[in-house]
């Protein structure tokens, strides 16, 4: 098993939460969503979900749980996901320099890679 160097993963976890301040909204993997910002703390960015009647918290270690999937299988996509919150987590990943979205086939499949300038931050033990 792989773990990520916990300097990277708080480097990642701020700029998510500066992404998210700045643009206000993250959008789905699919790009069909947005929803907008409407908290951020160190622990995590809450979202007005887009029926207007509740909201979503992606926690820090929403993030760390994704990105750790991400580590170990190099792509991930939605369905790798356990929940609402891990999903609008590749969302934002897609909106970051860090990863990149990308669509396959005749029926569309979405998933999340590394760039390879991510890859090499990535300071990886082996466990």
């Amino acid at each position: 098993m792989n773990t990520i160097n916990q300097d990277v993963i708080d480097q990642l976890w701020n700029e998510a939460c500066e992404l998210a301040e700045k643009e206000q909204y993250i959008v789905t993997l699919k790009s069909r969503k947005k929803s907008p910002v409407i908290e951020i703390t160190n622990d995590y960015i809450r979202l007005q979900l887009e029926n207007g009647n509740s909201d979503a918290k992606i926690r820090k270690d929403h993030f760390v749980s994704v990105l750790g999937t991400l580590n170990d299988k190099k792509k991930i996509q939605q369905r790798d996901t356990k929940g609402t919150e891990e999903r609008y987590v590749l969302g934002l990943m897609s909106m970051m320099p860090y990863f990149e979205r990308k669509v396959t086939g005749a029926t569309p499949n979405y998933f999340i890679t590394l760039r390879d300038e991510l890859i090499q931050k990535l300071l990886v033990n082996k466990v």
